[in-house]
């Protein structure tokens, strides 16, 4: 035998469940959500019927999934996305399985609809954390009209905006642990929360400013 074996796998993982299970960004940033229709009343089937209809199918499911590959193949090496976006060896495969013929889509579906489908990831985990929906609001009521270039709509400390950000929602919000209460927790809030926000057009970056002391300040960046 051997002392030592080194294996590097890299595979998917598919998670199950009826309320959100990808609320984390950082989660969130590498998964494909899917939300299932509901099966309608009278449309349920025992298992045993559920599988001998699968195995019909199985060998057109499988033809399909060699066909993508097949067609993923020819070309993916040399197939580019520009701009490239999240997970781009998994979009990549799939835009140069649907531009070879491989896929029932038209050259670019896939992509327009993976993007949309982040950007309602994004937004749903804005909507449902009450820092970053205070966040965002706190950048966004900052822009000014007309402007759609990236602008600097707010700097300053962590502690300076942790204060902003307590005056802008109900005090038992403030206060409550869905709140961060230090500017450190703020700060790491803020950076898990990057992602998410950064789809929105909210970014959030460290800057330093320079003079007797060097002192840590945070600068927000909202785009259209």
């Amino acid at each position: 035998g051997t002392e030592e074996d080194i294996f590097c796998v890299c595979r998917p993982i598919i998670l199950n469940g009826i309320s959100d299970v990808t609320s984390r960004p950082d989660l969130a940033d590498r998964a494909l959500s899917i939300y299932n229709p509901p099966i309608a009343q009278g449309q349920h089937m025992p298992e045993k019927k559920f599988w001998a209809a699968f195995n019909e199918e199985w060998p057109y499911l499988l033809g399909a999934l060699f066909d993508a590959v097949a067609a993923a193949l020819k070309g993916w090496r040399d197939f580019e996305l520009n701009p490239s976006p999240r997970m781009s060896d998994f979009a990549t495969w799939v835009a140069a399985a649907e531009a070879n013929g491989g896929l029932p889509w038209s050259p670019g579906e896939f992509l327009s609809a993976y993007q949309d489908a982040r950007l309602e990831t994004s937004r749903a985990a804005v909507d449902d954390d009450p820092f970053a929906a205070a966040l965002y609001r706190f950048a966004k009521n900052r822009v000014r009209a007309g402007e759609t270039e990236p602008h600097v709509v707010w700097e300053g400390s962590a502690t300076e905006l942790l204060s902003a950000l307590r005056a802008s929602v109900p005090p038992e919000l403030a206060a409550s642990k869905m709140f961060p209460q230090s500017p450190k927790a703020l700060t790491n809030r803020g950076r898990r929360l990057a992602p998410d926000l950064r789809a929105l057009g909210v970014d959030m970056l460290p800057s330093v400013k320079v003079g007797h002391q060097r002192t840590r300040l945070l600068r927000i960046v909202t785009s259209a």
